[in-house]
């Protein structure tokens, strides 16, 4: 099951667990999976399920946005800085006021 979308996804929690200082076995701990779920999430070897990234997220300090944006994003700059102002928890992000303030409308106003 090791696709792109898997590995992205992988990688960006294990940069996010490295960044908060966290073992392996520490956010397994905290999620109620298995350092070996881990191992495998961050590998690309297993697909979570969206309740489980939504745990990793809240552990982490993670907007589920920031986890996905890569993968699902568009590759224009412009429009990836406003994509990045949606937060799908409801809440505003540290990108909120920086896409309200550089955005463009199709009009040129």
């Amino acid at each position: 099951m090791s696709g792109d979308f898997e590995k992205n996804l992988g990688q960006k929690i294990r940069v996010a667990r490295q960044r908060a200082g966290l073992t392996q076995e520490d956010l397994a701990a905290r999620i109620s999976r298995t350092p070996e779920s881990i191992s495998n999430i961050e590998r690309g070897q297993q697909e979570p399920g969206i309740k489980t990234v939504q745990s990793l997220a809240n552990v982490l300090g993670l907007p589920l946005s920031e986890l996905f944006e890569s993968m699902l994003l568009p590759r224009s700059p412009e429009l990836r800085l406003a994509l990045r102002g949606l937060d799908f928890s409801g809440r505003r992000n540290r990108y909120s006021n920086q896409w309200l303030d550089d955005s463009r409308h199709a009009d040129g106003t």
